[in-house]
């Protein structure tokens, strides 16, 4: 199953390990004062999906910020499709 397929089939998707249940897929995203392995024991008693770029997750992926992004917009059914999408920008991009 790939991560667009697992996204559709869970019951949410977050970074936040405070934020999760049961089904949701947890991405493991390193901080600067977090370290994610630490909740991995915990995460996965709940009956969370564990995805990040280190060993020991259960969905390992190259880049986990980007595998988030993607998840996202596959679990909320990818919004921007049914959207125009406009971008504005100023002087040399700002």
């Amino acid at each position: 199953m790939n991560l667009i397929d697992l996204a559709q089939s869970s019951t949410g998707v977050s970074c936040d390990h405070r934020k999760v249940a049961p089904g949701h897929l947890f991405f493991e995203i390193p901080g600067a004062n977090f370290d994610p392995q630490e909740v991995r024991a915990t995460l996965r008693a709940q009956g969370v999906t564990l995805v990040g770029e280190r060993p020991g997750v259960d969905v390992p992926v190259p880049d986990v910020r980007e595998a988030f992004a993607l998840a996202s917009a596959a679990f909320y059914r990818f919004p921007s499709r049914a959207m125009k999408m406009i971008g504005v920008t100023g002087t040399s991009g700002k």
